[in-house]
């Protein structure tokens, strides 16, 4: 949370225009940040909260950039404008940036609407059986790539997140004649076989600190 705060610090003071500073401390402190003391409710905020307040505040000052570049503010900009920055490739933060734009609707700051993206995902959890046959796939199946695989059992056998596996390196790996252990932790784990043979090959094609996770396993 000392991260985020120093980070909307940062972001905040560097707004020159006031009615944008107003905004934006409106948006960023009063909706991200309270809802996710809320949420968390005294819990550590997870490097994944960090990364989304980060990502959706770049967002929101992309987005009103854009809108300056093109003489629109929010509550002039209309739906046509929306469609026009949705298609122009030089604007950023373009999916990222629909959660600030139905905030303002929300709001009745603006009229413009960006549906939200729907989730094609899981659900529910997997039920054990399930995971486990995913995982015996992920074990033997030679045709998934082995970074998949190995990012793929973390996730269903150690209960490592997408963010976690991605920041892997080469030397998080300890290859020696006794076996492999890899650093998740504090502690590092003793990797059992055949995950162990798979990790070996991961790190083998990875050179310098190059990471072996993959951002998306696809184990199914």
């Amino acid at each position: 949370m000392a991260r985020i705060e120093r980070f909307l610090a940062d972001i905040l003071g560097a707004q020159k225009d006031p009615d944008r500073r107003k905004l934006l401390h409106r948006y960023t402190i009063w909706h991200l940040v309270r809802r996710l003391r809320q949420r968390n409710n005294g819990r550590p905020v997870t490097p994944q909260q960090f990364t989304a307040v980060r990502q959706r505040t770049h967002a929101a000052v992309a987005f009103l950039n854009w809108l300056e570049a093109h003489d629109l503010a929010l509550d002039t900009c209309r739906q046509a404008d929306l469609d026009r920055w949705l298609t122009d490739d030089s604007a950023a933060y373009r999916q990222t940036a629909g959660h600030f734009i139905r905030w303002a609707r929300t709001n009745k700051l603006t009229t413009v609407h960006v549906p939200a993206l729907r989730w094609f995902g899981p659900t529910q959890p997997l039920d054990d059986q399930h995971r486990w046959d995913v995982a015996r796939r992920l074990l033997h199946d030679d045709t998934v790539k082995p970074e998949d695989r190995l990012a793929g059992l973390l996730l269903l056998l150690y209960a490592q997140g997408a963010a976690a596996i991605t920041r892997l390196t080469v030397e998080d790996v300890d290859a020696t004649d006794k076996g492999v252990r890899l650093h998740l932790g504090r502690a590092p784990i003793q990797l059992p076989e055949p995950v162990a043979a798979l990790a070996r090959t991961v790190a083998a094609n990875r050179k310098g600190h190059a990471t072996i996770g993959a951002l998306t396993p696809s184990p199914g």
